[in-house]
């Protein structure tokens, strides 16, 4: 998922003077991505690869935006940069964008917001922490049992008297013998050392991923004339879908990105 930073860096490189001139908008409607110059001039489509990652461009009347899409395990994401070149500002909002799954079957896939997605991701690492420190608990322990054995005899004598008041006596010798257990538990504190460092590193690290979530995740904004944006959408992830329609509300237009 961070492949993306490389994106938003290879980004500001793109772009060609000619593009950043102040333009009236005049287009609405629906506009899709295609290569080369469309609508009477109106609008220009591109793409580029850059890491493996296909991006692709539509400059409109001086709308810039460009949309890349990638997964991580258990999201789509979408990523945009949009510069206003127009007189006009706009307020943008990332539910605007959406994304359709078109192959093999059509699905609209769920907008999940970045703040939910972040608190999922701190709640899924604390939950890793938490069993891999249970398991570092039983990997630690140990036993050990030690048995003895006793040895021994008795004698004894016995008189028995009946009803008649007569008496008998006699005497008895026996032997015994028996054995005792101890089962002894002890812990090997290098193994549970071991499940508390990665515990904590899991922690950590669920921790960064979920602030990177927070700081990169596109947000609402007005974006006024000049101005620029960029920053990640995310969404459920449907494994097996193979192509994907983007749209996205900007202004008085619908841009849409076949992927």
């Amino acid at each position: 998922m961070k492949r993306i930073i490389c994106w938003i860096t290879a980004i500001f490189c793109f772009f060609c003077s000619a593009l950043a001139q102040e333009q009236n908008s005049t287009l609405s409607g629906t506009v899709q991505w295609q290569e080369g110059v469309s609508h009477d001039g109106k609008v220009f489509g591109t793409h580029q690869l850059y890491n493996g990652l296909l991006m692709k461009f539509l400059a409109v009347e001086g709308m810039i935006v460009q949309v890349t899409l990638t997964e991580s395990e258990k999201h789509i994401i979408a990523g945009v940069y949009i510069r206003n070149n127009t007189k006009n500002a706009f307020d943008l909002l990332p539910q605007n964008l959406s994304l359709q799954a078109i192959s093999p079957k059509n699905k609209n896939l769920i907008y999940e917001d970045y703040e939910s997605v972040a608190r999922a991701i701190e709640k899924n690492a604390k939950k890793d922490a938490s069993m891999l420190l249970l398991a570092g608990v039983f990997a630690s322990r140990s036993q050990s049992t030690s048995y003895s054995t006793s040895n021994g005899s008795a004698m004894s004598n016995v008189m028995v008297n009946d009803n008649r008041g007569n008496a008998a006596m006699g005497s008895y010798n026996g032997v015994y013998s028996g054995s005792t257990s101890t089962t002894t538990t002890t812990h090997d504190p290098g193994m549970m050392n071991m499940a508390l460092t990665g515990a904590e590193n899991i922690r950590a690290d669920g921790l960064q991923q979920a602030a990177w979530v927070r700081q990169v995740a596109l947000k609402a904004n007005t974006l006024y004339p000049g101005q620029d944006i960029v920053g990640l959408v995310f969404f459920e992830k449907d494994k097996k879908a193979t192509g994907f329609m983007v749209r996205f509300a900007v202004g008085s237009l619908v841009l849409e990105y076949p992927f």
